[in-house]
């Protein structure tokens, strides 16, 4: 059976799992990196380990995406495992967002990026789609290399949830309002992860109240928004993940009004409202143009309502 392999450097392949191929693979490379369900490939991992090879197990699962903190830890992961031998890292699909990711590491244009993962089978979910394009953002304002330096030993944890989900707010917001207000993605950044002497304006500011109020409750409630300029209002579109809890995500909602009615008046808009959807539906009302075979239009999966 033909090896479907597809290596972006000699030292770093990406390929999905087939069973057939596990004694080739282990002969070929010094690491593997499963990326899937734990309870899905349990007896791969034994054999591989049986083999001699150096396999680690990355979780993944289709209908979500991994934190920043822990996305960026592993491609630090990967950088040291690919200077020490060859790697392979597989899966049933998650291996595409572990080699976009790579990628976008590695100085490739997000557009080129979501080109050749669509040719190799495309992301499962919008949610992969937004967490690319926020360390895309943060590849072309930061030295990436260091910053996921900082975070290896996270890779496989996902490490502080709400300094992540702080991160990711923070930079979803950057990335839908950057054209229309003065966000510094860099001072953000290094204002929450804790440096000092870190001055932001007033947009600034706001935006990282925003991204604390999103998850002051500390339970992972909101996931993701999405920001629409109403002809009256600055629609806020929370992509919450317990729609089927009484009260939704409106306690983190109304701890942000307050700041997001600040940005509101700054474009000139009088009120801000809200409206709780599915964490897919936000991204792609947010990020929908970039992938549009991934989200799709009215009538699919994860179109617009």
């Amino acid at each position: 059976m033909k090896e479907s392999l597809t290596c972006t450097t000699p030292n770093i392949c990406f390929a999905p799992i087939e069973a057939a191929q596990v004694a080739k693979r282990a002969a070929l490379f010094d690491t593997i990196l499963v990326v899937a369900d734990p309870y899905s490939v349990a007896d791969r991992i034994d054999l591989y380990e049986t083999l001699g090879v150096n396999v680690s197990l990355y979780p993944y699962t289709p209908l979500d995406a991994p934190t920043i903190i822990s996305v960026l830890g592993l491609l630090a992961w990967l950088e040291r495992e690919t200077s020490r031998g060859r790697v392979l890292v597989e899966g049933f699909g998650g291996e595409r967002l572990v080699m976009a990711a790579y990628l976008i590491y590695h100085g490739v244009n997000i557009e080129e990026v979501l080109s050749r993962i669509a040719g190799l089978g495309g992301l499962h979910s919008p949610l992969h789609l937004r967490l690319l394009l926020i360390l895309w953002a943060l590849s072309r304002e930061l030295d990436l290399k260091r910053e996921a330096s900082r975070y290896i030993e996270h890779a496989f944890t996902g490490g502080d949830a709400h300094l992540a989900w702080t991160i990711e707010f923070a930079v979803e917001h950057y990335l839908q309002l950057r054209h229309l207000l003065p966000i510094r993605l860099t001072q953000l950044y290094y204002s929450i992860i804790g440096h000092k002497h870190v001055r932001l304006n007033d947009v600034e500011k706001s935006v990282l109240n925003i991204a604390e109020s999103l998850d002051y409750t500390l339970v992972g409630a909101v996931r993701n928004v999405a920001v629409s300029i109403g002809v009256e209002s600055l629609e806020i579109h929370v992509g919450c993940q317990l729609l089927d809890r009484e009260g939704q995500c409106w306690p983190e909602a109304e701890k942000a009004r307050l700041h997001y009615d600040r940005l509101a008046r700054l474009l000139g808009i009088k009120n801000t409202s809200f409206t709780m959807t599915t964490p897919e539906e936000a991204a792609c009302i947010a990020y929908g143009d970039y992938a549009p075979d991934l989200c799709g239009g009215r009538d699919t999966q994860y179109g617009w309502s």
